[in-house]
């Protein structure tokens, strides 16, 4: 997003958290939102961006195609992520129920809300 902010890019959640003693909440990409790694996300240059995969603080994405898909139209790409594209361990860290999705949505960042075309 640029500006050297922090923001809500609509990023599939992937994450510790999936089983009974764990906790997990959702990744709003701010400091202020308690997220899985207690880090908050900042854009990065793009510099050499075709040899750094996975992309996405999380590693959501394998290919820059599919991060600029997202970013086209986020709340259609985070509804339809396909986790089948992940490495078989990290598939089961994939939190893509319907209200893990509504979060994200409801806290998108609003330039985001809007497919972009």
């Amino acid at each position: 997003m640029g500006g050297q902010t922090f923001s809500n890019a609509g990023v599939p959640q992937l994450g510790p958290g999936v089983g009974r003693d764990r906790r997990w909440t959702s990744d709003a990409g701010s400091s202020s939102t308690r997220t899985f790694t207690a880090l908050p996300f900042a854009p990065l240059p793009l510099r050499n961006i075709e040899l750094t995969a996975p992309y996405m603080h999380d590693g959501a994405f394998c290919r820059p195609r599919t991060v600029l898909k997202h970013y086209n139209d986020v709340p259609k790409a985070l509804r339809e992520y396909d986790s089948s594209k992940l490495p078989p361990a990290v598939q089961q860290m994939y939190h893509g129920d319907d209200a893990t999705i509504s979060t994200v949505l409801t806290n998108l960042d609003g330039r985001l809300r809007q497919p972009l075309a």
